[in-house]
């Protein structure tokens, strides 16, 4: 018997995996989890924030295992199903990006794409605290090149170039607020400018072709 369950195992490790997960998140002891991680990912939803199902909701449950949204999921209306338990880190870094940022400090990481942040970070605009409200919550924030692994060391926002933005807090919804914030200081900074900072590459062609029509 132990024999064919091992067979079993092997033949079918996802379907297994995800049996296991939905057994894990339908407990009571996991509803407030459950409830924080869906709460969150609703809103980055309607916020525009996750295309094709892209984004992501982490929360730290052990020192070395996180609860993260299923890759794909309907993150407008989350429940048990759509929660799997993955390794922080892997032999490679993360496993997901969404779990490069949890640590004792911060419990709860969202992954998602504002469309403003990632135009700022592909044309090599930082972001400027133009508004002391929205700086206060959104905290640091950084732009790197890679997400090596490591995580924000004292970001709250990490933005990687041309790739997603990682915000960490105690909780989900902390974490996408801290975004939320950096995105509303992105556009202020983008109204200040008075282009948007996706076409800058365009905007220096023409430049550059207009000094050369006119000599």
């Amino acid at each position: 018997m132990r024999g064919s369950v091992d067979r079993a195992s092997r033949m079918q490790p996802k379907r297994l995996d995800r049996a296991v997960n939905d057994h894990l998140y339908a407990a009571p002891s996991a509803r407030d989890e459950v409830a924080s991680i869906a709460e969150a990912a609703a809103r980055m939803d309607r916020l525009g924030f996750a295309p094709a199902g892209l984004a992501a909701v982490a929360v730290r449950r052990s020192p070395g295992r996180a609860t993260v949204t299923a890759a794909g999921c309907d993150l407008g209306a989350v429940d048990n199903r759509d929660l799997e338990s993955v390794p922080i880190r892997g032999d490679h870094g993360p496993d997901r990006p969404v779990a490069a940022g949890l640590s004792d400090e911060h419990q709860a990481t969202v992954w998602c794409y504002p469309p403003l942040l990632l135009a700022c970070s592909v044309g090599g605009h930082e972001i400027q605290a133009v508004n002391a409200d929205l700086a206060d919550v959104a905290g640091r924030i950084e732009m790197v090149e890679t997400l090596d692994g490591t995580g924000p060391a004292s970001a709250s926002v990490l933005v990687v170039v041309g790739r997603g933005v990682l915000g960490v807090g105690a909780t989900p919804l902390q974490a996408l607020h801290r975004i939320e914030a950096a995105e509303a200081l992105a556009r202020l900074h983008c109204l200040h400018r008075g282009s948007d900072p996706g076409f800058g590459l365009i905007d220096a062609q023409l430049r550059s072709q207009e000094r050369k029509e006119h000599g």
